[in-house]
């Protein structure tokens, strides 16, 4: 019997062992690796979202304006907004959250508005979250106006929250309540209105804004002047012209023959132009239409300051020569013919507002005062609602009288309209009396110091004329002069002027001087006194000019990046001889109010801080001289440097 023998085989289980080992290892390896990817990443997601939230914090702190001052700072001054500011904090990473608000524009409706909150992950890449957005330049005290009951009333809010009579250009100057338009008349400039009367308040010779107009109109203590604004008080009257488009093509201006009760200062101011659609985004010019705009500047016609002040009269179309209207007819149509002519001693809202052929003592602003001019008649069957006038080639120049402070009698009224270089033969005072004074005829200008007009003399008319009675004290036969001092000025001065004991002085308002270096502040009885627009005379009187040193320009402070810690820097002033630096610092991270004061000429400073972690230290510059030639800038904007120390000793700088 043959034995079968078995072949032994050795190390084949020992080498399949560490195959399956070696690809175990890879797949752990693989494993591995995927698990570190997807800590790292979930990392950053979570840190990319504390990030946007971070960011969306901030933006709504910006948004939401949660301190007035804020505000002011960023959403009304018009100087610059503040440079990019930053901060640092830590949550689940450390990040660095900065933000920056673009400057003013014009009109300073908004500013667009940039968070940026970057950080390093665990990788060592860099990471950021941004978000942009455009802030409303909306005053958050106006939120307390949803609360209020809606004006008159009614359940309509007025277009912009101001009066109707407010232009719909005109453009709201934040947290004034005053609105503003351009002014195309002779003075030129800008109007300022009233938001709540729709009064025209101020006049501008730059740009309105809140830091140039005067604050407070209402208040009578208050500074009547500012470097670019003066105290007016003045309506607009506004309307169309419609008609045949041959003929409103011909009328180039607005002329305003006022009555003997017209209640006038100075004259009125009137413009004629195109017409444009203000209901489109893109205003269109309305075809065959012309639009029309007068500033009169009303009068007290009572004595009391509780009445509004008004003017009445007539207001009329013109071309450039006598002949241009010849053979049109101008006609006016009223909302309702059986409204009853007002009174004197009762004028009313309602018959100024429906276009009368005169206006009697009108109170406010007026539109809609349209006109319509054609060849024929006025196309109306309802002939009791038109005014007319007809046009028949000669001039409708007008001389008008005014009592000058009459107490009695009747101004005498010339009714007539006189061409162009026609002769006008001067009325008499017939009863008007004034107490105490002598009539002694007319003149061109209220206080005697324009052209004199003879009772029954004759003129050559070439414009529409005033003449103001003149009167001269009964009492006494004494007289005195008013003699006018530049008071350090050059420049031709008003004249030495004679007045009668007891009689009313109106102070010149031409022929002002100017002074290097200083801004005209009006006339007074000292060098240094308040200012006199008028007085009653009972002593020759000198008035000086008074002068008001002007300001210099506020430094333009910033960081002077590059160094560790930056510098801080501020732009040169023309005629500052130095600079005044205010300073504080505090053991923490919050600002301080800087008070400590010293002077220096450099332009740069270095920042100095206190023991303390973290401690901060802000800084404020203002421009001097001390020559005394300017007076003292208005102080910078605060800049503010956080030194925060880690465990290694290492600073880190936080500049806002």
């Amino acid at each position: 019997m043959k034995a079968l023998c078995k072949k032994t085989t050795y190390g084949f289980a020992l080498i399949e062992a560490l195959v399956a080992m070696i690809v175990m290892s890879f797949g752990m390896l693989a494993v591995a690796g995927f698990q570190v990817n997807l800590s790292l990443n979930s990392d950053v997601a979570k840190q990319r979202t504390e990030a946007t939230r971070l960011a969306q914090q901030k933006m709504e702190q910006l948004r939401t304006f949660d301190t007035l001052t804020v505000y002011e700072n960023n959403m009304v001054s018009s100087t610059l907004a503040s440079p990019v500011t930053q901060e640092t904090i830590t949550t689940n990473t450390t990040f660095t959250r900065s933000w920056a608000i673009t400057s003013a524009n014009n009109p300073d409706t908004g500013r667009s508005t940039t968070v940026t909150v970057a950080w390093t992950d665990r990788a060592g890449n860099p990471e950021k979250v941004q978000l942009v957005s455009h802030i409303s330049a909306t005053n958050p005290l106006l939120t307390g106006s949803l609360f209020f009951p809606l004006p008159d009333g009614t359940i309509l809010r007025r277009p912009k929250n101001r009066s109707t009579d407010i232009p719909i250009p005109a453009i709201s100057i934040s947290g004034t309540g005053k609105s503003h338009i351009p002014w195309s008349g002779t003075s030129s400039g800008y109007l300022v209105f009233s938001d709540n009367s729709g009064d025209v308040v101020q006049k501008c010779s730059a740009t309105p804004t809140m830091d140039n107009i005067i604050k407070d109109t209402e208040n009578t203590n208050t500074t009547s002047t500012t470097s670019a604004c003066v105290l007016f008080n003045g309506y607009l009257l506004t309307g169309y012209i419609t008609g045949t488009a041959s003929k409103v093509s011909l009328v180039t201006k607005v002329v305003v023959p006022f009555t003997s009760a017209q209640y006038i200062s100075g004259t009125p101011e009137c413009s004629v132009g195109p017409a444009y659609d203000q209901t489109t985004s893109t205003p269109a010019q309305i075809a065959g239409t012309k639009y029309y705009v007068c500033l009169i500047q009303p009068t007290d016609h009572d004595t009391s300051a509780s009445t509004a002040r008004v003017w009445s009269g007539r207001v009329d179309l013109a071309g450039d020569t006598a002949e241009s209207l010849a053979g049109t007819q101008v006609c006016r149509f009223v909302a309702s013919p059986t409204i009853p002519l007002p009174t004197i001693t009762a004028p009313t809202i309602t018959y100024n507002n429906n276009h009368p052929e005169t206006y009697v003592r009108v109170d406010r602003s007026l539109d809609n005062q349209n006109f319509h001019i054609s060849s024929g008649n006025c196309a109306d069957t309802n002939a009791a609602r038109v005014s007319h006038h007809t046009y028949t080639g000669t001039s409708i120049l007008q001389v008008t009288y005014n009592g000058n402070g009459n107490t009695g009698g009747a101004v005498p009224v010339d009714n007539s309209s006189y061409a162009l270089n026609a002769t006008v033969t001067v009325l008499p005072a017939g009863t008007l009396v004034k107490s105490g004074f002598t009539f002694t005829g007319w003149n061109t200008a209220a206080s005697g110091s324009g052209t004199n007009r003879a009772a029954a003399s004759t003129f050559v008319i070439t414009d529409d004329n005033m003449l103001y009675a003149q009167w001269s004290s009964t009492t006494s036969s004494v007289t005195y002069t008013v003699t006018y001092n530049s008071n350090g000025g050059t420049g031709t001065l008003p004249k030495d002027t004679t007045y009668t004991d007891a009689s009313t002085v109106t102070v010149e308002a031409n022929l002002l001087p100017t002074r290097s270096g200083f801004t005209f502040g009006g006339w007074s009885f000292s060098t240094n006194g308040d200012t006199v627009t008028s007085f009653q005379i009972t002593a020759n009187t000198i008035l000086y000019a008074k002068w008001s040193k002007i300001k210099l320009t506020t430094p333009s402070v910033g960081w002077d990046n590059g160094k560790d810690p930056d510098d801080l820097k501020w732009s040169q002033v023309t005629g500052a001889t130095g600079y005044k630096i205010n300073s504080c610092s505090v053991n923490s991270a919050s600002d301080c109010v800087p008070t400590t004061q010293a002077i220096q000429t450099a332009l740069t400073r270095s920042p100095g801080f206190i023991s303390g972690n973290p401690t901060s230290s802000c800084y404020q510059v203002i421009a001097t001289d001390s020559g005394g030639g300017y007076d003292d800038s208005i102080a910078s904007s605060v800049k503010c440097i956080t030194r925060t120390t880690d465990s290694n000793g290492k600073h880190t700088y936080t500049k806002r």
